[in-house]
């Protein structure tokens, strides 16, 4: 009888797993960590030898590290810096010198469904409010994955997954803290219809934000060419929010129903075009179901389904470009009022063949269908060119400006993985994609990984891999944003890289990784702004090459101290200007120590320090100043099914600020210094 590769690579997990490196079970694995990883096939894997450079964040890790929400989490993964949007504050993912205002380069999944934005790609506004309790775990794999993602996935791809098992115990947690921020939040399940696991959360949060103050902003550039005073800096940001969410999930051994919905209503933070916005906010409100089907057909084949559809209404309500006085002849402001609701429907469906001895074959088909529809729109102005000419507050909805009122995306795709075990010791990971869009034709996508387990403590990975990313509606055919010029001339960009990774365990107890990469662009899709700096628009400026690498350490010290640690550098440069690529730091370190008492408390620390960070070429200001923040966390459990949490936020009341990017805004965005916040939670 043939042995299938998938009993070869189980058994080659067992020996990998057995070795005295490797400890058994999620709460022994170090850090808590998960010791299996899907992102980086589509199918479960262990994390030491998938073909993929991949951290995973267990339920545990994310309750002892304190984080609230996932750029918490993705600001403990080695290359990705957190920094923060002028609009509203949202998080910025720059990952390993890559940015964009709206995270368009990097790719973020629930429970394998791609959360996007047709307008802008906003990912934290396509994602919405997840309740932090029923995440099962947070998948990051860095480097390009479009080879088995598609769009998006260029510089890095992330995988929330939700809990499906019902909990052992339901649970309720309120916390409150500085900036009058207030949190609740529940998860709960049962036993239904006698074989389906029901597992519910919710979670509401508020915060008054910590709006900084702003010394200047776009307006003041603006006045100063004017003569005019319209500019409301020094002013302070508006940072307040108010945010909910909802999940369901029910499920059996084969199929599975999941359903969220979310409420998001943000103020502006700076504003939309770096002039400071206190009249303006965003409201989304969004829902998505899904549901999974997965089954063995036969012992050789195995299939599986998802079809997801979403929903979402954005509301732009009294936001203003500029504000009062601006240009001397908007005495209200430059003022808009928008709503727009999009929809995508999604198939991805795998066929999966382990008949053959030394390979796994996988065969991918799926489609995507996908709307954006403005229902209203109104505004004080209209243009003339670059002009802004004021006229009464008025509907524009049916205004023959560019850009249409509706607009629909389609999308087809196929791909093939191969998963070759060459030797007992050396396998080959082989994927290509093909995805067809109606807009921008055929775009292919392709990688080749080789593994060798070296030695019993040592695993070698050499890692090829393409991503992409397409253009957005915002980029091609925006309507009526005043110094904005959309580009409908825009092609996809593309990224290849290479990856030299090391892992390796010398003790049960330490296990160390090195990271070094390097990468190339093509049609990079960067803003650029116009020679007064007053207008920006997108182009397909040429290539950016980088290079790189990430150390990691993971150190138990004992059985209830533990250590992990990351140093992570990089290195691009914009070959357009032969200039730095601006706004990711060079250096970036990480530190985390936690101390697990038998008597029920919990000590948790960690460290993040920022490097310099340079400035695009158009902008001559200096290095953005490095900082570095220091967090505690301390837990008691005060009885069997009641706990308390103290977490400090920069201890030390550092004052730093986040590089801003581009040049339309004229300053760095002043980060929050020493806060407070305390949870309880109870069980029952």
């Amino acid at each position: 009888m043939r042995h299938s590769i998938s009993s070869t690579l189980l058994s080659y997990s067992l020996l990998m797993l057995s070795t005295p490196v490797m400890a058994n079970g999620e709460d022994s694995s170090i850090f808590g960590d998960i010791d299996t990883v899907s992102i980086a096939t589509g199918m479960e894997r262990p994390i030491i030898t998938a073909p993929a450079v991949a951290s995973v964040f267990s339920a545990k890790y994310i309750k002892n590290s304190g984080a609230k929400n996932l750029a918490d989490i993705l600001n403990m993964v080695p290359g990705i810096h957190v920094g923060v949007s002028m609009v509203n504050f949202s998080p910025i993912y720059a990952v390993r010198g890559f940015s964009s205002a709206y995270n368009r380069n990097i790719l973020i999944m629930i429970d394998g469904v791609p959360q996007d934005d047709l307008a802008f790609s906003d990912r934290a506004t396509a994602l919405g409010k997840v309740p932090i309790d029923v995440i099962e775990r947070v998948e990051v794999s860095r480097g390009p994955g479009s080879s088995l993602w598609g769009g998006d996935a260029f510089s890095a791809v992330v995988n929330i997954i939700t809990k499906t098992r019902t909990p052992d115990a339901s649970s309720i947690t309120i916390e409150g803290g500085s900036y009058n921020t207030r949190n609740a939040r529940m998860i709960s399940g049962a036993k239904v219809l006698s074989n389906f696991d029901l597992v519910a959360a919710f979670e509401y949060s508020k915060t008054d934000g910590y709006s900084p103050t702003i010394e200047r902003d776009s307006q003041t550039l603006i006045d100063a060419q004017l003569g005019t005073d319209a500019s409301l800096a020094p002013g302070n940001a508006s940072t307040d929010s108010e945010e909910s969410g909802a999940h369901i999930n029910l499920s059996n051994g084969h199929s599975r129903f999941g359903l969220r919905a979310y409420h998001l209503n943000t103020s502006m933070g700076i504003g939309l075009t770096a002039s400071l916005d206190p009249y303006g906010n965003i409201k989304t409100d969004g829902f998505e179901a899904l549901y999974r089907y997965n089954k063995d057909i036969t012992s050789d084949f195995s299939f599986d389904a998802t079809l997801s559809y979403s929903q979402s209404d954005h509301t732009i309500d009294n936001l203003h470009f500029f504000p009062p006085g601006a240009f001397g002849v908007f005495p209200d402001g430059v003022i808009v009022n928008e709503k727009n609701r999009q929809n995508f429907t999604r198939l991805n469906s795998a066929l999966r063949y382990s008949g053959l001895d030394d390979h796994f074959l996988t065969l991918g088909i799926g489609g995507e269908r996908s709307k954006v529809e403005a229902l209203s729109e109104s505004r004080n102005y209209f243009m003339l060119g670059n002009m802004i000419l004021p006229t009464e507050m008025h509907d524009t909805l049916s205004d023959p400006i560019p850009g249409k009122k509706e607009y629909s995306k389609s999308l087809n795709f196929a791909y093939l993985q191969d998963e070759w075990l060459v030797l007992t010791d050396w396998s080959i990971t082989l994927g290509a994609r093909y995805d067809d869009y109606d807009e921008f034709g055929p775009v292919t996508s392709q990688r080749a990984v080789l593994q060798w387990n070296t030695t019993h403590a040592l695993t070698t990975k050499l890692l090829y891999g393409r991503g992409y990313r397409i253009p957005t509606l915002m980029d091609t055919k925006s309507r009526y944003i005043p110094a904005f010029e959309a580009n409908p001339e825009l092609e996809p960009e593309k990224l290849d890289q290479i990856q030299l990774v090391f892992d390796y365990r010398p003790t049960q107890r330490i296990r160390s990784r090195i990271d070094l990469f390097y990468h190339e662009t093509d049609n990079q899709i960067r803003y650029q702004s116009s020679m007064s700096g007053l207008t920006f628009h997108p182009e397909n400026v040429g290539d950016q090459t980088g290079r790189g690498f990430e150390l990691e350490l993971w150190w138990d010290f004992s059985e209830h101290t533990k250590f992990y640690s990351y140093y992570a550098y990089q290195d691009n440069t914009d070959k357009t200007t032969n200039e730095d690529a601006g706004y990711s730091p060079h250096n970036k370190v990480f530190a985390m120590l936690q101390y697990d008492r038998p008597d029920g408390w919990f000590f948790s620390t960690k460290m993040t320090y920022v490097g310099n960070r340079d400035r695009i070429a158009e902008d001559t200001r200096s290095k953005a100043d490095c900082y570095t923040f220091v967090d505690l966390l301390i837990r008691n459990e005060l009885t069997r099914s009641l706990e308390a949490t103290l977490e400090i936020r920069n201890i030390f009341d550092t004052e730093a600020e986040e590089a801003g990017m581009g040049t339309a805004f004229p300053g760095d965005i002043p980060l929050p210094g020493r806060s407070y916040y305390l949870k309880l939670s109870t069980e029952f």
